[in-house]
């Protein structure tokens, strides 16, 4: 499938997958891991990386699943640890 074939239902999934070759704008990100927009603003302030383009701001995949990654596991353990 082609990228301009490629619709927001085929990219926007919540609790779908986040592909690290995409970007999604805020609203995509929002629905795809179920954050609300005070969530979305901590996380900006908190080292997520937003992009723009003219009005428009962007997240990349990448760097979605990298600020991901930063995060405490549930349970408070270390990111090596098993939950």
């Amino acid at each position: 499938m082609a990228r301009s074939e490629i619709s927001h239902a085929d990219v926007v999934t919540p609790g779908g997958v986040i592909d690290g070759n995409l970007a999604y704008s805020l609203s995509q990100v929002a629905i795809q891991i179920g954050l609300g927009s005070a969530a979305l603003r901590k996380a900006r302030r908190e080292g997520l990386v937003v992009r723009r383009i003219g009005r428009k701001s962007f997240i990349l995949g990448k760097d979605l699943l990298a600020y991901l990654e930063k995060q405490p596991p549930v349970g408070g353990g270390s990111a090596d640890e098993p939950a």
